[in-house]
């Protein structure tokens, strides 16, 4: 990931949370997208800050001209469906903030869509993720393996243990 850099000196900028910054969280079928939903809106809350949501759809592989129709259909499918989980999520996030998140919909692998977005958006400040139940996900070990050395924000993995837990015990964690 390259650094955003000041136009004017040329010197790195550097994010900071501020009342523009985004608190970003990834959306998807998983379970644990659900809780990531939730802790980002709460801390975005007392934080004050934005909440962005990701969402992206791996592009099919291709399988000929005679499938061509089939795959696009299917790829049409895949993306209203990412639409509407993105929609559920940003209504839960203005149900907790009372502010609208931004939604950022991408086509390609989620690891590559994160580190491109993250390049693009220097008002992003910070990544939230959580864990599956059986294993952290291959975003997550991706993410804390040789990622982690070129990411320029925190990022927070929650445990799969904190999706039973209420709204209000969770905004206890970022009091």
């Amino acid at each position: 990931m390259t650094s955003a850099t000041n136009e004017a000196d040329g010197k790195p900028v550097r994010r900071g949370v501020s009342s523009d910054s985004l608190l970003l969280a990834i959306v998807d079928e998983t379970p644990e997208s659900d809780l990531a939903v939730r802790y980002v809106a709460l801390r975005a809350q007392v934080w004050g800050v934005q909440v962005g949501l990701l969402g992206s759809v791996a592009p099919s592989p291709a399988s000929g001209a005679i499938w061509a129709s089939v795959d696009e259909a299917l790829g049409q499918e895949e993306l209203a469906r990412l639409e509407l989980r993105l929609a559920k999520a940003g209504a839960r996030v203005q149900a907790i903030t009372g502010r609208h998140p931004e939604l950022f919909l991408r086509t390609g692998a989620m690891q590559g869509v994160l580190l491109d977005l993250l390049a693009e958006e220097s008002r992003i400040s910070a990544l939230i993720l959580a864990a599956g139940a059986d294993s952290a996900g291959p975003l997550i070990s991706a993410l804390t393996g040789k990622v982690l050395t070129k990411m320029e924000i925190p990022v927070v993995i929650l445990p799969n243990s904190l999706k039973e837990w209420s709204d209000e015990a969770l905004a206890a964690l970022v009091k």
